[in-house]
């Protein structure tokens, strides 16, 4: 506005002195000739449009700078992640509106603060480093910081920051970038503890479970498999899973697993390998393309599971050789006829199989006993009780008449009741009955004991019979499965499943396996299931024995296992710390990249070499001692110096713990933290502080100097001329007289008080006397001048070889110890005890005087900056050393002080 108000006043004034010069000199215009006044009329007119032309190209150029102005605040205020511009300082000088609200301040709050005010205390060396390496280095550097909003709450940010150089080559300001990275924090904790969890049940896994890439390369083992090769886990790893089996198994599988690649479908087979039987699993894992990247190989010991179910065969083999081999009568009887008859009830009755079978058995019974075996048939199909024994005559073809013994029971026949029979003499026919009842109990007492699930089926996959795991899996009762189909029953299918292994083993003749599923993901059961076939005497298929085992729970730990596998080594990979594992041998197992940064050491230099065969020779006893102590169970952390590859000095903050298989240590794994930077720093603080000791001890000299050369000196004089004038009577009057003898006594005792001051400021005799004399004469002027008695012993000090720094420093922390308890113990005794005990100086500084809390004193000097004991414990610090106080109210007071050579 102001701006226009100047334009406006200059352009009145021009036009102003152009009237007055028209008016001074009118014959200008009116000597001016037609056809000029025409050319200065087109003249002006084409000025016109220049103003006007130039007006339109302003305009445009304000909406440039309008729209300019609006896209700056789209790219900086409300930009999606926070801007700060600080100054070297860390003085905020500029923030957007993103980066004000992510703190919780309004952006005029934030202003002129210290950015530092926001940041989480433990991170405040973080972003300070990270300042100074910016400053230094004048490159772009990136941390990670913890912020405090205003409320309270805790967020962490990503920061980029960048130098902003100025005309004359200075860097005098920092902006840098915030994005709020809280959610992926979170994120990589839940990452770490599912990757815990995940390791835990692939140890707990009692199968073998492998990764195997295209080649047959191991990628992954777990304990397990490689127990069961006679290996180490994490040795295996690299090696071609052909070179570490067997030759006798290696092409076999191999085979297979080539078989998986072709096909890229999933694989189920059994072998046996050293006298154990297994049970293979192989599921291709695919790439984007759909070509197999991976194989997981899972791999069951089936060994027992194998020899119950040879068991099983080779009893039904028995059951049926018993029945044709049976020395009595065996018969199956189903509505009033025969179903089956062993030869021996055709050896009994004289009729062939197709004459008995082909008519009602009580055809061939004496006509005598036809009821009693017909109601005695009926009511056991009807269910009713019916004695399980009785005795009948029978009428053979040749019309011989024999008795008997009939053991009936009640079965299932064809999916339908029917009664089995057995024929025999009283004798012969119990001794065999106990016999073929104990098998059958056995038999069945076993299928039922088993908490897998196993049934029987027919040629046409109907079921004839289950065990109890079927019937509690499924709650269902026998009577409503039996000759219902397996598929319709199980999986609700009305067709036989496509990946049944009863198809293949169909074709092949043999025991099939696979791995089957009931509902949809990720509810979904997975069943290892197999199938082997029962054969007639015709060597024809007659059924199936189905032998199913849940492994839900194995294969969703399996498929959680790869993933956190996978997460974890992402984490690991791109982790901001260095992380290492050495085997129980020694030998170094893994390094992450920023490890091989820190050392200089690439993954393939060192892995399966020594762990000491890197260390330098003066670390290699701390580096032995830390790896042998974590293999004995124990958990180190701490910080240690050694010299890197580059023959560089680094510091680390570490931490070493066991790792853990079968409750058993078989590695060690570390962190590695570089503090390098923090060290260094650390190193030039306390150089620093060393030089200002020294320049506060000149300055005392020289204060002390000034005290004793001038001020004291002036003092006396006055002092002197006082007396003079006290000692002539004719100068003063008897009041003023009483007046300056209250003066003489003040000068007297601030002359007194300033010698002192002097006498403390300087080191009289430490270096002509030594320190333990000059110490002496100390505590002796002390006693002297005080109320309070000091009793100074000194032992072994002649021996100790101190500089003149230290000598200062011994003296001082004395002193300021005689000054603390002179000022606030209000004690009358005090011992200082000074000795030399190579490589170290104990000092003891002991009182009897009111004593104080030690807790509540530290927290008094730290909010109101008292330097007595806190000056004492600076120096103390400062000489490496360590300082203990021992007080309590009305008990004295007890410092010691360790100070290492």
């Amino acid at each position: 506005m102001k701006k226009n108000k100047t334009k406006t006043a200059g352009l009145k004034k021009l036009h102003d002195r152009a009237k007055a010069i028209l008016k001074t000199n009118p014959s200008s215009t009116k000597n001016i000739a037609t056809g000029d006044l025409h050319e200065l009329v087109e003249n002006l007119k084409i000025y016109q449009i220049e103003l006007e032309i130039q007006n339109d190209e302003l305009r445009g150029t304000q909406a440039r700078l309008e729209e300019s102005q609006l896209k700056y605040f789209e790219l900086y205020d409300v930009a999606p992640v926070g801007y700060v511009t600080m100054n070297s300082k860390g003085v905020i000088l500029e923030i957007n509106l993103t980066a004000a609200d992510l703190l919780g301040f309004p952006r005029s709050q934030l202003i002129s603060k210290n950015f530092s005010r926001f940041i989480f205390p433990d991170f405040q060396d973080v972003f300070y480093g990270h300042c100074n390496t910016v400053l230094k280095t004048r490159e772009k550097k990136n941390c990670e910081l913890k912020l405090i909003k205003k409320d309270g709450g805790q967020f962490f940010v990503q920061v980029n920051t960048l130098p902003i150089q100025m005309d004359n080559g200075d860097v005098n300001e920092l902006r840098s970038t915030m994005t709020d990275i809280t959610e992926r924090k979170l994120l990589e904790c839940a990452l770490l503890e599912s990757k815990n969890t995940m390791q835990a049940l692939n140890d707990a896994n009692s199968e073998s479970a492998m990764l195997l890439d295209r080649k047959g390369t191991l990628l992954m083992i777990n304990e397990t498999a490689a127990r069961r090769m006679g290996q180490d886990a994490e040795a295996m790893i690299g090696l071609n899973i052909n070179d570490v089996l067997p030759p006798e198994v290696s092409k076999e599988r191999k085979n297979r697993f080539d078989e998986v690649l072709n096909l890229r479908r999933p694989l189920s087979f059994q072998d046996s390998c050293m006298g154990r039987r297994y049970l293979h699993s192989l599921q291709p894992i695919l790439n984007s393309k759909g070509e197999v990247e991976k194989v997981a190989v899972y791999v069951r010991d089936i060994t027992l599971d194998h020899e119950a179910l040879e068991a099983l065969i080779e009893s039904e083999k028995e059951y049926r050789l018993l029945v044709n081999t049976a020395p009595i009568g065996v018969v199956v009887t189903q509505d009033m006829l025969l179903k089956l008859a062993n030869p021996h009830a055709l050896s009994v009755s004289g009729y062939s199989e197709q004459e008995l079978t082909s008519g009602s058995f009580i055809e061939i019974v004496h006509p005598d006993d036809r009821a009693m075996l017909a109601s005695s048939h009926v009511r056991r199909l009807n269910g009713e009780e019916v004695p399980e024994t009785y005795l009948m005559r029978i009428i053979t073809k040749n019309g011989e008449i024999k008795c008997i013994e009939n053991k009936g029971v009640l079965i299932t026949w064809m999916g339908r009741p029917a009664t089995l029979n057995f024929l025999f003499d009283v004798t012969e026919r119990q001794l065999a009955a106990d016999a073929l009842f104990k098998s059958e109990a056995q038999k069945r007492t076993i299928l039922n004991a088993a908490t897998d699930l196993i049934h029987y089926v027919d040629n046409e996959m109907k079921l004839i019979w289950a065990n109890k795991a079927v019937l509690q899996e499924f709650n269902v009762s026998m009577e409503k499965i039996t000759g219902r189909f397996c598929y319709h029953t199980f999986y609700h299918r009305n067709a036989i499943c496509n990946d049944c292994p009863s198809v293949k083993a169909r074709q092949t003749r043999q025991i099939e396996s696979t791995v089957l599923h009931m509902g949809e993901k990720p509810n979904a059961r997975y069943w290892d299931v197999s199938s082997a076939p029962l054969m007639d005497e015709q060597e024809k298929i007659s059924g199936f024995i189905q032998i199913a085992r849940d492994i839900t729970a194995q294969r969703k730990s399996e498929q959680a296992l790869r993933e956190s596998e996978a997460r974890f080594r992402n984490i690991i990979e791109n982790a901001p710390f260095g992380y290492y594992r050495v085997g129980k041998d020694g030998l170094w197992q893994y390094v992450n990249p920023e490890w091989e940064k820190m050392y200089g050491y690439s993954y393939h230099e060192i892995i399966d070499k020594h762990f000491e065969l890197i260390q330098p020779l003066e670390s290699k006893a701390q580096a032995r001692e830390m790896i042998l102590k974590g293999l004995s169970g124990e958990t180190l952390n701490g910080e240690f110096r050694r010299q890197l590859k580059n023959g560089t000095i680094g510091y680390h903050d570490y931490s070493i713990q066991p790792v853990f298989k079968n409750d058993k240590v078989v590695a060690v794994e570390g962190f590695i933290i570089d503090i390098t930077q923090h060290k260094e720093s650390e190193e030039k603080i306390h150089e620093l502080s060393q030089l200002l000791i020294e320049a506060q001890e000149k300055e005392r000299h020289l204060i002390s100097c000034e005290l004793h050369d001038s001020i004291a000196q002036n003092l006396s004089v006055l002092k002197i001329h006082c007396d003079l004038i006290y000692n002539d009577p004719s100068m003063m009057s008897p009041a003023l007289r009483e007046k300056l003898t209250a003066f003489c006594r003040l000068l007297t005792q601030t002359i007194t008080d300033v010698r002192n001051l002097a006498y403390d400021l300087r080191l009289p005799g430490l270096e002509e006397m030594g320190l333990v004399k000059a110490l002496e004469n100390y505590c002796e002027e002390a006693s002297e001048n005080g109320k309070v008695i000091i009793d100074f012993q000194s032992a072994g000090m002649s021996v100790m070889d101190l500089d003149g720094n230290m000598e200062i420093h011994i003296y001082r922390l004395i002193q300021e110890g005689l000054n603390n308890i002179r000022k606030h113990a209000e004690a009358d005794h005090a011992t200082i005890i000074l000795l030399g005990s190579s490589p170290n100086i104990i000092l003891r500084i002991e009182d009897n005087g009111r004593g104080f809390d030690v807790k509540a004193q530290e927290l008094l000097s730290a909010s109101t900056k008292r330097m007595g004991i806190r000056s004492m414990q600076e120096r103390v610090n400062l000489l490496y050393g360590q300082m203990t106080i021992q007080s309590q109210p009305m008990k004295g007071t007890k410092i010691f002080i360790k100070i290492p050579l």
